[in-house]
């Protein structure tokens, strides 16, 4: 019994060197652990980010051509003649007859948003009211977005009514800065 008691004495004792003059390495792995939950930490997080990035760019893919219309709301420079040539085909479908466009640089307002620019469209037309009524209803229901600024028109006797009047419309249209 003493014998059992000597050895199991000797044998914490065993232990208890071992352990204590190898402290540092039992030190050293309890490090390393810590560095390795910090480490799986982050790679969890970097995971969850790149799952988020992921279904963002499936929800844009899926929205594609939602983007490719706000294009053409606002698109991402003043694509001047692709502008004349929806002016010119609003006018021929609702029967007006487009005399003249002028275009110049838009000022912009202090303090307002600097990420667009402004167009200014001057517009002579000529047709009669219900022309010109539809040509501003096209403009209104147009993709692109255009804001009418002022009307211009002569008035006629009351004898011609159905003859054509000069209008003269200024228009403002907005585009991207890139």
């Amino acid at each position: 019994m003493i014998k059992n008691i000597i050895i199991a004495i000797l044998g914490l004792g065993f232990i208890g060197i071992v352990i204590f003059l190898d402290i540092p390495a039992v030190q050293n792995i309890l490090v390393i652990k810590k560095d390795i939950k910090t480490q799986q930490d982050l790679f969890d997080k970097k995971n969850e980010f790149v799952q988020t990035v992921e279904k963002l760019a499936e929800k844009y893919a899926g929205n594609e051509n939602v983007f490719n219309q706000l294009n053409f709301i606002l698109p991402d420079n003043q694509d001047e003649p692709n502008l004349i040539i929806q002016l010119e085909a609003i006018a021929h479908g609702s029967g007006i007859i487009l005399n003249n466009i002028a275009i110049t640089e838009g000022v912009k307002e202090e303090g307002k948003m600097s990420d667009y620019g402004i167009m200014n469209i001057g517009l002579k037309l000529n047709g009669n009211y219900e022309s010109f009524k539809g040509f501003l209803s096209i403009v209104e229901s147009n993709l692109r977005l255009i804001d009418i600024n002022s009307i211009d028109f002569d008035a006629r006797a009351k004898e011609e009514i159905d003859a054509n009047f000069d209008f003269n419309v200024i228009l403002k249209t907005y585009y991207q800065i890139n």
